[in-house]
């Protein structure tokens, strides 16, 4: 025998494969047999890393470059490793982890991982440089801050906070300046330094436009004028001013006027203007013409101040003079006066002025109250005289008149009078008076007869206007009345109303009139759609009051009716009626509805198994027969089935069956237009649909009697049932015999 092998190799990932080693043996007479061997060759091995650093921890400028870690693995000999870096944030930009890894991955995607941490902080503060020192300085001079600049280890963008403080000294421009810089990295590490600046004010203000020295006369003192000042530091420098008068020999003076000015820190510079002031010149007398008014009593006078119009003298005006300065009603137009002015000094001017004097006083006017009648035409006037209650006037009155002075029926009731006095001068005064007109006539009513018609609701209404046939008066008619003025159903026919008639000044007419209330609006007819079912007879009615829908009318229906009201088979579906309706005042309406008459009475059926002659206690040969009626449907539907087997066999009116009890066997079929059936049991079911889809059954089972047997043999034999059996051993070899005789004819009429 010889035994040879043959490899069949598939690679796989690196250098593994799966091999198929196929072994065959061969005996001498050329006979051989094969067996298959597969081996499989796997890598699972992973790689292995060196080299790899430990974690750390490093300032921010300090960090190592990655690591060049070596690896090894059992099978590939060229494993590629992957380097990756994951920052992870910490509390500052330059403070954060940094995690490296190195992942070596073998030709069968066997993998190794290593990591370090390194731990990366920021504790180092940053360098300020061009901080200037410490000075002094005058409060013009200030320096303004310096920019110094700022290194970090980490952060090349270091920000550098600038603040200032000042401290107040003993004066305004007197303080010192304390200057910080802060240098803060984005770690927070900071550094800070800082500069005093002592600032002072030494140096006085400088006082501008202090004006020379002066001789004037009295009459013309330089006006004050605005000296200003000037600071090295201070933007409002105050100014004072005092002025001292000094008097001289007879009407000469002497007037220094000094200005200070002084900073905010107490330095301080003063200037002097020294006026010599004399007085030779008269006082000048101006005057200016004046209207004066008589009082109530007709008098008037002036003083000397009135007339003046600014009369001066530089050393100041001792007394004003006027002459004349009394007037009366006699002095009523222009008048000349005189005004005499002197002055500190004895000297004296005149003038004259125009004096107008007027007679401004409204006389007095009294009036009274007075009754007027209008007269036959409406028409009353009056007199002055007659609302007149003595008016005066101190310088005499001219004229009274009165107005409105006539009077017609629109001024019926009070009214107001205006009474105007004018006195000798044209002053003009008025009182008010009230004249009361009266009206006593009464208006004339004239009513006319209407007819009115009552709306859907039975209600009627009336105004005052639909009776009135022209009534009248002579100062105007102020309302109409009628009453009543509303009306009902109950008011159908001729009703009297009376209109009555107020004039404007409340006298009253009335007079009568018939209004003829008719009702015309036809009721409200309102059916509504019904379904009735028609009785054990095929007939049905209904009344009006079935299809009435709350038909309504205002005065009352009197009669309903319906058309049709009787129903048969005929109807069986959707009718429609008319309802009639009637109202109390023979208005009619109609409306139509829908009556659908149902017929729900189910056909009557019948079904039985009528026995043919033949048979035994559990066998037979029955007949089908069956029927049905219906009020309504003469050819109702009719469906019979004989239930057996678990099956349901349409049979016909007239059907043959033989039917054998069969506790064994379930067999059905059908022999020379006979159905035959042997089976547990057996039921004729009758179903009878009609027209209307009513639906009613009824159901027959074989009741077993052998012709010629006696009434009272065993009830199963007679119901066919499967009873107690005899327990005579001939009777059941019969039976057997027989039952196999028909197994036999029925299975050569199978082989046929």
């Amino acid at each position: 025998m010889t035994i040879t092998y043959d490899d069949v190799s598939v690679a796989g990932c690196g250098t593994t494969e799966v091999i198929t080693r196929t072994w065959t043996a061969t005996d001498a007479c050329g006979k051989s047999a094969s067996a298959v061997q597969t081996i499989t060759v796997v890598d699972k091995t992973a790689p292995v890393l060196s080299g790899i650093p430990a974690d750390i921890t490093v300032e921010c400028d300090s960090i190592p470059a990655p690591a060049s870690p070596t690896v090894t693995d059992n099978c590939d000999a060229d494993v590629g490793i992957a380097f990756s870096e994951e920052r992870t944030d910490g509390s500052c930009e330059d403070d954060y982890t940094l995690t490296r890894y190195w992942t070596a991955t073998d030709s069968c995607n066997n993998s190794v991982q290593a990591t370090q941490t390194i731990t990366v902080r920021d504790t180092t503060v940053p360098e300020l440089t061009g901080i200037p020192a410490d000075m002094t300085v005058e409060c013009d001079n200030v320096p303004v801050p310096a920019q110094p600049t700022a290194t970090d280890n980490c952060d090349a963008d270091v920000e550098i906070a600038f603040g200032e403080v000042r401290g107040d000294g003993s004066c305004q421009d007197g303080y010192t300046l304390t200057r910080y810089w802060t240098a803060t990295d984005n770690c927070n590490n900071s550094v800070q330094a800082t500069q005093t600046i002592t600032v002072q004010d030494t140096t006085p203000p400088v006082l501008i436009g202090v004006p020379a020295d002066v001789t004037v006369e009295c009459d013309a003192i330089p006006e004050l004028v605005t000296v200003t000042a000037t600071d090295n530091c201070d933007g409002d420098v105050d100014v004072s001013f005092t002025e001292t008068r000094t008097d001289g020999t007879g009407d000469t003076e002497t007037i220094t006027r000094t200005w200070t000015a002084t900073d905010a820190c107490g330095n301080s510079t003063s200037d002097d203007q020294i006026i010599t002031v004399q007085d030779t010149t008269p006082p000048t007398a101006v005057m200016k013409n004046i209207t004066v008014e008589l009082d109530a009593n007709g008098n008037a006078s002036i003083t000397a101040a009135e007339v003046d119009n600014g009369s001066s003298d530089a050393c100041g005006i001792a007394s004003l003079v006027v002459s004349p300065s009394s007037f009366n009603c006699a002095n009523v137009g222009a008048n000349t006066v005189t005004l005499t002015v002197t002055d500190n000094n004895g000297n004296v001017s005149t003038a004259t002025a125009t004096v107008t004097v007027k007679d401004n006083v409204d006389p007095i006017a009294s009036a009274q109250n007075i009754t007027v009648q209008l007269d036959a035409t409406g028409n009353a006037s009056i007199a002055a005289g007659d609302v007149d209650a003595g008016s005066s006037d101190a310088c005499g009155i001219s004229s009274l008149s009165v107005a409105p002075n006539t009077f017609d029926c629109t001024n019926v009731g009070a009214n107001t009078v205006t009474l105007t006095v004018t006195d000798n001068n044209g002053n003009v005064s008025t009182a008010t008076a009230t004249v009361t007109v009266e009206d006593n006539v009464a208006p004339v009513a004239v009513a006319q007869e209407i007819t009115v018609q009552l709306d859907v609701s039975g209600n009627a209404s009336i105004t005052p206007a639909d009776v009135d046939n022209g009534s009248s008066d002579a100062c105007g008619i102020a309302a109409l009345a009628v009453s009543p003025s509303s009306f009902t159903c109950a008011h159908v026919g001729a009703n009297t109303v009376t209109l009555t008639v107020t004039d404007n000044n409340g006298n009253v007419s009335t007079a009568t009139a018939t209004v003829t209330v008719e009702d015309k609006v036809a009721p409200v007819a309102k059916a509504q759609d019904i379904t009735i079912q028609l009785d054990a007879t095929g007939n049905a009615s209904i009344t009006p009051a079935d299809v009435n829908n709350g038909s309504s009318d205002a005065c009352g229906i009197a009669a309903l009716a319906v058309s049709p009201s009787s129903f048969t088979c005929e109807n069986v579906g959707a009718n429609t009626v008319t309802l009639t309706v009637t109202d109390n005042n023979s208005n009619v309406s109609t409306a139509t509805a829908t009556v659908i008459v149902e017929d729900i009475t189910a056909p009557a059926v019948t079904a039985a198994l009528v026995p043919i002659s033949g048979g035994d206690d559990d066998e037979g040969l029955f007949k089908v027969q069956f029927g049905a009626e219906d009020i309504c449907d003469a050819n109702p539907i009719v469906t019979a089935v004989i239930k057996a087997c678990r099956r349901d066999i349409r049979v016909k009116n007239g059907q043959k069956l033989e039917i054998e009890l069969e506790d064994d066997d379930c067999e059905i079929e059908w022999d020379d237009g006979r159905l035959e059936i042997e089976a547990r049991n057996a039921m004729l079911v009758v179903t009878a649909v009609d027209a209307s889809g009513n639906k009613s059954t009824a159901a027959a089972v074989p009741q077993f009697r052998p012709v010629g047997e006696d009434d009272d043999e065993d009830d199963d034999s007679r119901r066919g049932n499967r009873g107690k059996r005899d327990d005579d051993d001939d009777d059941d070899e019969d039976k057997k015999k027989k039952k196999n005789k028909k197994k036999k004819k029925r299975r050569d009429r199978d082989d046929d």
